[in-house]
Formats: C-alpha cells, sequence, structure tokens
C-alpha cells in the first residue's frame, strides 16, 4: 500500500477506477490502515508462536522451546515478512488492489480497536510533540523536473522538452521571449493570392519552410481567377499541387494552447519559431500551415 505511486493511484481513482478508490480511501487515514495490518500481523505472529511453543514441548519436551523458536523465526522472516514483502514493493499494484477487499472489510469488523491502537499512539506522538499536519507535500519545482526527466522514456522527447520548458518560466524574463509588434510582419488574408505570393517573396518568411508547399501555393495563386482573395481560397479547402492537398488554414490559438500543443515539424506543419521567430500571437493574426 505505502509503496503505491500516489499521482498515478490519484489519476486512476479520478478517471472512476474502482479499485483505484477503495486504496485511495484507505490512505487518507494511514494510521488507520497501519493499525488494522500490525494488529492482524501480530496477532497472527503470536499465535503461531503460542502454538509452536505447545507443539515442541509435546514432541521435545523443554528443550523443544529452542528448536520451535528458531524454525518459526526463520519461517516468518522468509515465507511472512521478507518474501511477500519484497514482492509487494516490486508490484505494488498487483498485490494492492486485491488487497482492499480484505482490509476495508476488517477495518470496518475491528474498528473499535484500530480507534482505541491508533488514539494511544496518536497522543504518545502528541506528547512527543510530533505535527501530523505538513505530512502530505506536494512536489517541488527541482522535484517535478526529476519526475519528467524519468518518464522520458514513456513520452516523446517534444512533449518532455516542453514540459522542461514550461518549469523554466520563472526564470525567463518577458524581453527573452518577445518581439516588438513592430517588426512582425502580417499579411492580410483579404487580399488577392498574387498579391500575398509577392509579400511571401520580398519578406523571405519562406526560410525554412518547405519550398514545395509554397510552389503550389504559388500554382494555385496563378489558376486563380484575378481577385480571388486569400479567405475565399481557405474555405475551398480544396487540393493543390501535385496531387498533394495543400489547405492552408486561419488559425487562431491561444498562447497557452499553442505552447502545450505537439508540433510535428517533419510533416510540414509550421509553430511560431518557422514563421520568423514569433512567440506570441493575438486574435487577428495569421498563421499557416500546410
Amino acid at each position: 500500500m505505502m509503496s503505491l505511486n500516489r499521482y498515478r493511484l490519484r489519476h486512476r481513482a479520478q478517471s472512476g477506477k474502482k479499485p483505484a478508490q477503495r486504496i485511495e480511501a484507505l490512505l487518507k487515514r494511514p494510521d488507520r490502515l497501519i493499525g488494522v495490518i500490525l494488529i492482524g500481523n501480530n496477532f497472527v505472529n503470536i499465535l503461531a508462536s503460542s502454538i509452536t511453543t505447545v507443539i515442541a514441548l509435546r514432541l521435545l519436551g523443554d528443550s523443544g522451546i529452542a528448536w520451535g523458536t528458531a524454525i518459526l523465526t526463520l519461517v516468518i522472516l522468509i515465507f511472512a515478512e521478507v518474501t511477500p514483502k519484497t514482492l509487494a514493493v516490486l508490484h505494488p499494484e498487483r498485490i494492492a488492489y486485491p488487497a482492499s477487499y480484505v482490509l476495508i472489510p476488517l477495518l470496518k469488523i475491528f474498528y473499535p480497536l484500530v480507534w482505541l491502537v491508533n488514539s494511544i499512539s496518536n497522543s504518545l506522538l502528541w506528547l512527543l510533540r510530533v505535527k501530523r499536519s505538513g505530512s502530505h507535500q506536494g512536489l517541488s519545482p527541482e522535484e517535478l523536473r526529476t519526475v519528467v526527466y524519468e518518464a522520458g522514456a514513456r513520452m516523446p522527447s517534444e512533449h518532455q522538452r516542453m514540459l522542461l520548458s514550461i518549469l523554466d518560466l520563472e526564470k525567463i524574463s518577458v524581453d527573452d521571449i518577445m518581439i516588438p509588434r513592430n517588426e512582425v510582419v502580417g499579411i492580410d488574408i483579404d487580399d488577392s493570392l498574387a498579391s500575398i505570393v509577392k509579400q511571401l517573396k520580398d519578406i523571405g518568411v519562406v526560410k525554412g519552410i518547405d519550398k514545395d508547399a509554397i510552389r503550389a501555393f504559388h500554382d494555385r495563386a496563378k489558376k486563380e481567377q484575378p481577385g480571388v482573395s486569400f479567405a475565399e481560397v481557405i474555405a475551398k479547402g480544396s487540393p493543390t499541387g501535385e496531387g498533394t492537398e495543400s489547405s492552408f488554414e486561419y488559425l487562431v490559438i491561444p498562447l497557452q494552447d499553442r505552447v502545450l500543443t505537439p508540433q510535428k515539424r517533419e510533416d510540414g506543419t509550421l509553430d511560431m519559431h518557422e514563421l520568423g521567430d514569433i512567440d506570441s500571437v493575438e486574435k487577428g493574426d495569421l498563421l499557416m500551415r500546410r
């Protein structure tokens, strides 16, 4: 129970997984959970010790007590302590989920005894000035960074890079990421295709972008009737070029969504850095992607 990944457990509980919800309910009061486990554990151990003593006395007499103690200690260590607890640490979910079906009824049955034991234990902790508050702490930024690094094999490198970049935001000033708006060049979607093609050539925003996409856009501009606006072409969304569907979409995306959405540059998608190192957009700005 104590070896479970609390964040994974919380995620599954919030997703509606009943076993995870049961375990989360048990872990909300770890003193009661530990109490019922130790009551059962000590009861079984003491009972086994008493039975072993009686059997040893009948079979071997007084000398049998030493033999019985040695054998019982070895059996408990191997079969009741080291082996099962090692298995539970290695595979906590496989053990904890089935165990919750047993622990919850036991907690209800022995609740008066558990309450008595916990009351005495908590009183002793109070006398020792041990505070229970503050024992449940969240992750610090550096700890969260370690979690992201350790999860690297389970997520794309681009996602990992974006998460780590978010953690570094507090170290970045506005001047590090913003470009003065008077240095940003935009195009009007109501202009004609020919006019937009000329602007693209003049301002040089095609650097680093798939040239085939721009060539297809240029071919499309030559095929359209004079005066057709870029907005009308967007509305059509028809195939262009040599059988390649290259529609240009009008995207107005909040900065937060833009940062958190994975960008796959290898398939031709254009992100803000490829469009002249623009790091923020406002409503009405135009971004293009093939």
